[in-house]
């Protein structure tokens, strides 16, 4: 199956929203940061689908790994940059 013929895929689309959620519970982010959340994950997951890998693992096991992955990133840089006030250290 081709990522770029059949959209995400609602596995895709599912757990970019679950991500989202769970994200936007959680400081510093906030509720109305859901749908940009949404936007980051899912541009992410667009940009590393193409290392996609079927003999490493499953389709819906990628997607759920770079999500996991993708959200953990944008928790800290958050996070890093509340503690910088904003500033990001090089």
């Amino acid at each position: 199956m081709d990522m770029e013929q059949d959209g995400l895929g609602k596995y895709a689309e599912s757990r970019i929203k679950f991500k989202a959620r769970q994200l936007a519970g959680k400081p510093p982010f906030t509720r109305g940061d859901r749908e940009d959340l949404e936007q980051d994950l899912r541009l992410d997951l667009l940009e590393r689908f193409p290392r996609f890998d079927p003999a490493r693992a499953s389709r819906d096991t990628f997607i759920s790994r770079v999500l996991d992955h993708a959200a953990a990133t944008l928790l800290e840089k958050a996070r890093a940059a509340k503690r910088g006030n904003g500033l990001l250290q090089a």
